[in-house]
């Protein structure tokens, strides 16, 4: 417990308009932190039902394709040699470092096969780079979810804090208040 003086008071009155700062900004930053979670979970559902979508008509493709070739036939004549540029940049999130892909596949395939498969083959390397991309999105939220979660650990902290130094305050006041009236009557008493 601190001595109740009007030192500490003042000290104490200080500390916690720190604190109420330090929690108003807190507050800030976990609005920002949600809006940017929505903002990457948003894209990524959009971008998820999207590629599922396109997946699903490309297996109704594949499959009514490759029921006319011998599956033994095919994986002889392919000879896949991927042409890829991955370019991974970090992003700052309200201070959650965040990964942001650019994605570019090619594929050269050797020529003994039907041109439809050929096309359905090439089309097939476009998913790679969405599905990389709604990983990374993934990725991202789960990074800013642990940052939600740090800062509202810290809120916590912060508005305890701020509990306890109301507490310390009223009671250094109450003391003050306690021998301010003390002096009082004193002087009351010595003057009557």
């Amino acid at each position: 417990m601190l001595a109740p003086n009007k030192q500490n008071l003042l000290l104490q009155k200080k500390r916690q308009k720190s604190v109420d700062l330090g929690l108003k900004l807190l507050k800030e930053k976990r609005t920002g932190l949600i809006k940017s979670f929505l903002d990457l979970a948003r894209e990524g559902k959009l971008k998820q039902s999207e590629i599922s979508t396109q997946i699903e008509a490309y297996f109704i493709k594949y499959n009514s394709r490759m029921s006319l070739v011998d599956i033994n036939t095919l994986i002889n004549s392919l000879t896949i040699e991927p042409n890829s540029y991955i370019d991974i940049k970090k992003k700052r999130i309200s201070g959650v470092q965040v990964e942001n892909l650019k994605i570019q596949l090619k594929s050269s395939i050797n020529l003994k096969i039907k041109d439809d498969l050929v096309d359905l083959i090439n089309e097939f390397t476009e998913y790679l780079p969405k599905i990389l991309m709604i990983s990374q999105l993934k990725n991202s939220c789960k990074l800013i979810s642990k940052e939600i979660e740090k800062v509202n650990r810290q809120i916590a902290n912060l508005e305890n804090q701020t509990i306890d130094l109301t507490g310390q305050i009223k009671q250094i006041q109450s003391v003050l208040n306690e021998r301010e009236n003390l002096e009082k009557a004193t002087l009351i008493q010595l003057f009557n």
